[in-house]
């Protein structure tokens, strides 16, 4: 691996941490898919394909450069309390 494809993968791995952080809080799947692109962006990626459920996130990005990378990302399963005693 060189120095561009270890950048490439820790940049992919900030955005699937920001969509865990954001499932994990409660967030909406299409809010969390927007925030992912948008930093994916960000970042200089020229492709995000990004498949966001409850329980987790399959993600490929793309540089221009021809770089593409995978990951996928367990989510853990949240109680959420809407209950105000």
């Amino acid at each position: 691996m060189n120095n561009e494809e270890i950048m490439t993968s820790v940049e992919l791995e900030i955005i699937l941490k920001a969509g865990k952080i954001l499932l994990s809080s409660g967030a909406e799947i299409s809010r969390t898919e927007d925030t992912m692109n948008y930093i994916a962006r960000a970042m200089n990626f020229k492709d995000l394909e990004a498949y966001v459920s409850n329980r987790g996130i399959f993600a490929t990005a793309k540089k221009a450069d021809g770089t593409e990378i995978t990951r996928i990302c367990n989510v853990p399963e949240v109680d959420i309390n809407l209950s105000k005693n």
